[in-house]
């Protein structure tokens, strides 16, 4: 993803961006543990969109960043991005994908048939349910094709993500509301996809439950 257009050359924006990721992953308690940690970075690219997967890795794009006009804003893409992970909305998908599932059965038989530890045919055939599962996450990531349901479960986890650490709980909203698409479908709106404007509608009626934002108020 990152070989598309490389890594935003800007040093201060990429670091500012890792302070507020590392921010929220150390500070909230509704992210789960990754075998490296957590991982953040922009792109170099003045698209708005963001993307994350399994491991704990979030990139978000330098036009993204340069839509925000708070670091609470800031903090809700990364809380989003974050929430798709944390859900396993990659997972998921790729676990229902026909050649994944094709990969598997094809894995079931050769293992089934396999009577010596020596036989290279179950490390090419595992090899290849690996490469299988990488490739469908990083389309699934590159292309954000996760849904009308996923996107909102994002929105709302991220939203109480973003509660949980006390940054301004309805900064995603309003972010979604300033943008004329969804910034992860360029195409608008479709059967599968809410436009930016009506995910920021359904975001504020749900944040509307997590209470009156008072950032003044002692923690």
């Amino acid at each position: 993803i990152a070989a598309d257009g490389g890594i935003d050359p800007d040093a201060n924006r990429r670091r500012y961006v890792k302070r507020v990721g590392d921010a929220l992953a150390r500070c909230t308690n509704r992210l789960g543990p990754t075998v490296g940690g957590y991982h953040f970075d922009v792109l170099n690219s003045d698209e708005v969109n963001g993307v994350s997967g399994p491991g704990g890795w979030v990139l978000v794009t330098r036009g993204a960043v340069n839509a925000c006009r708070t670091e609470d804003e800031l903090a809700g893409i990364l809380a989003h991005e974050l929430a798709h992970a944390s859900l396993k909305h990659g997972e998921q998908i790729v676990r229902k994908s026909k050649e994944f599932q094709a990969e598997m059965k094809l894995f079931g038989s050769v293992l089934g048939e396999v009577t010596d530890v020596n036989d290279t045919r179950f490390g090419q055939q595992l090899l290849g349910v690996f490469k299988s599962a990488v490739g469908q996450m990083g389309t699934t990531a590159r292309e954000h094709s996760y849904g009308r349901q996923f996107e909102s479960d994002a929105d709302f986890e991220g939203s109480r993500i973003l509660w949980d650490v006390y940054y301004d709980w309805t900064a995603l909203g309003r972010y979604l509301g300033r943008l004329p698409d969804d910034p992860h479908h360029g195409g608008g709106a479709d059967a599968s996809h809410a436009s930016a404007a009506v995910r920021a509608q359904t975001l504020a009626a749900f944040t509307t439950q997590l209470g009156v934002v008072d950032l003044g108020a002692p923690v």
